[in-house]
């Protein structure tokens, strides 16, 4: 081998050495990336799956496809972050394994999703036996807990959520004990347009859902129930309810210093009175909607008589599209009433043990009367219980 050529050999080992390292630092850079751009992909495709299945959902429960577009636009603009954990799962109903998505928004948990056996994305992992979901709205302390119940009976799976306008407290999985002294920790901003939509066949949401344009069309695809009651016995039925470990603690509740009594009764509707007033008219839009099905509370509980009583539980089965496997009034009593709930207090509320003259002035000032009126109950007050008309 010639001089020349083993200078040059030389000369290329040594180039080699020089530049072994910084090749190996691009070439580690490299693969950075790559293992970036990969995760960026997937992040993109997640989202651009969830969001056709999204509009499948719409194509499936609007006749116009095009009608949907709300609820998509309000699910992106909703959504700060939304993977999917296709390595985790959770257990639900026995052993099942249930892949699950999540959906976040900026300040907030991140909420569970389900896909479904027809890739119908859910706020439950499993379907009832109902063909519709179903809403039940109602004014507060007219038994919200007691009908999701009976509809549990029935055979609809409940949501655990609990929708507002704007957002729904998400009570999945959570104790009786969590659910009335944690509630402030299950907040989410997920409005209606989204919640209502995660709501499938054979599953029910719950609330005092403010009757409105917006909350009307998130809705209209859902079987919808409004559940009333007088509203002196859902005050006092309120008043018992806050005074639970847990409940308005984030208040001052000075009214429970007084005697059970009309007194402590002045007090609460001082604190509370109007605000409940307020929320009760804001479902009261709901009467008017010709595909609600309007359900009284005291009716329910048989204050109108046995025919009535059945007659109301029969229509609830019937509109929700399921029969029970008994007669209806016996599993409604057996199953159903003096049951352990959120906000059951142990007892059922009247107002009678509360009120008298001075307390109803104070109710009438708050606006009282006047909701009475419009919800179909006595206006004046006297001390007998509700009689239907």
């Amino acid at each position: 081998m010639s001089a020349n050529v083993v200078t040059g050999v030389r000369l290329a080992a040594r180039r080699a050495v020089l530049a072994i390292g910084p090749l190996r630092k691009l070439w580690q850079h490299r693969n950075q990336l790559l293992v970036e751009v990969e995760n960026h992909r997937r992040a993109r495709a997640i989202l651009e799956s969830e969001l056709a299945i999204a509009r499948q959902e719409a194509a499936r429960h609007l006749r116009n496809p095009g009608q949907g577009k709300p609820r998509l636009a309000a699910l992106s603009a909703e959504r700060d972050s939304i993977g999917a954990s296709a390595p985790a799962s959770v257990a639900e109903a026995g052993n099942a394994k249930h892949p699950v998505q999540f959906l976040q928004t900026q300040g907030y948990r991140r909420t569970p999703l389900y896909t479904l056996a027809d890739d119908v994305l859910s706020l439950a992992p499993l379907a009832g036996n109902g063909p519709y979901p179903v809403c039940l709205i109602t004014q507060p302390k007219a038994g919200t807990y007691l009908v999701a119940r009976l509809l549990e009976t029935l055979g609809l799976v409940n949501t655990g959520v609990h929708v507002d306008r704007a957002g729904f407290t998400d009570y999945r999985r959570k104790t009786i004990s969590e659910m009335r002294s944690d509630y402030l920790k299950f907040d989410t901003r997920i409005p209606i347009e989204v919640s209502a939509w995660l709501t499938a066949c054979g599953q029910f949401i719950v609330g005092h859902l403010e009757h409105g344009p917006d909350s009307v069309s998130a809705t209209h695809h859902l079987r919808r129930i409004l559940l009333v009651r007088d509203a002196r016995d859902a005050m006092v039925s309120f008043m018992r309810f806050q005074t639970l470990p847990g409940r308005g603690e984030t208040t001052q509740k000075t009214w429970m210093t007084l005697p059970q009594g009309p007194d402590r009764l002045m007090a609460f509707l001082d604190q509370w009175g109007g605000d409940l007033i307020r929320q009760t008219h804001g479902v009261l839009g709901w009467m008017n909607d010709p595909d609600i099905l309007l359900v009284r509370f005291e009716v329910l509980m048989g204050d109108a008589g046995p025919s009535a009583q059945r007659q109301a539980l029969e229509s609830i089965a019937r509109h929700v599209g399921v029969g029970p496997s008994r007669d209806v009034v016996s599993l409604f009593l057996h199953d159903v009433v003096g049951k352990p709930t959120k906000t059951y207090s142990g007892a059922r509320s009247f107002a009678t043990r509360y009120w008298n003259d001075q307390v109803e002035r104070h109710f009438v000032r708050l606006g009282g009367g006047d909701l009475q009126h419009a919800l179909g109950y006595p206006e004046v007050w006297h001390d007998t219980a509700w009689a239907a008309d």
